[in-house]
């Protein structure tokens, strides 16, 4: 956690934003970490916010990410499909015929004799 304010807030976002460097952000990056490197229990309780919000937006992120992708991939192709009336799996109904079944194609013996 220290290294992200340090590295992002500290060091990233100023020189991102105008150059101006903010010393705050910085000091507060360093103390977490000195702070985990020699007493590591007493961010048990941050660490644990820090995990919630984590998973939080991890879930809001993920249902975004998902929609976006079934509504930008599958329904533009599902719709073309059902433009150009394909049906690779044969679902549509023909009443002409009396069955569905194929029958299967006669092997003869000697492709048993060797199956690998």
């Amino acid at each position: 956690m220290g290294g992200v304010f340090l590295s992002v807030f500290g060091l990233l976002v100023p020189f991102w934003k105008n150059g101006n460097w903010n010393p705050w952000f910085s000091s507060l990056g360093l103390a977490l970490i000195s702070v985990a490197i020699l007493s590591p229990s007493i961010l048990k309780y941050p660490h644990k916010g820090w995990m919630f919000l984590g998973g939080v937006l991890g879930a809001i992120n993920t249902r975004i990410l998902l929609s976006v992708i079934y509504f930008v991939l599958f329904t533009p192709f599902g719709l073309l499909r059902r433009i150009f009336k394909m049906d690779p799996l044969s679902l549509r109904l023909d009443e002409k015929l009396g069955t569905y079944r194929k029958s299967s194609d006669k092997k003869d013996p000697h492709h048993m004799e060797k199956p690998f």
